[in-house]
């Protein structure tokens, strides 16, 4: 299990840069509210890859090692950093797949 990171960190300071080894998340919200789901992108910007992921689902997608994401309140946000209610930040630790549990705040 992943732990999860300060949010503002993920947000306003980190960047995805290695593009070689392959990783996965399995996102669970566990948190009272949807949620939706950015990737921090090679140039340190968001880009919303699940919206709206609802209380209790569960959602995996492929991803690279050290890459960050960053999890929001659904529909508080935008792709413009430091917009909506940020609840957490993870990043890939293993390529044998990391599992990301989402609390509420």
């Amino acid at each position: 299990m992943l732990a999860s990171l300060d949010p503002v960190v993920v947000d306003d300071l980190l960047m995805s840069y290695d593009h070689e080894t392959p990783a996965t998340i399995n996102f669970v919200n566990r948190s009272n509210t949807p949620v939706d789901i950015y990737w921090i992108n090679y140039e340190g910007h968001r880009m919303l890859y699940k919206s709206g992921l609802a209380v209790g689902d569960s959602w995996k997608v492929g991803t690279m090692l050290t890459h960050p994401w960053l999890v929001l309140i659904a529909g508080t946000g935008t792709t413009e950093t430091d917009t909506g209610v940020r609840v957490a930040g993870f990043v890939p630790l293993t390529k044998n797949g990391d599992t990301a549990i989402i609390t509420s705040r």
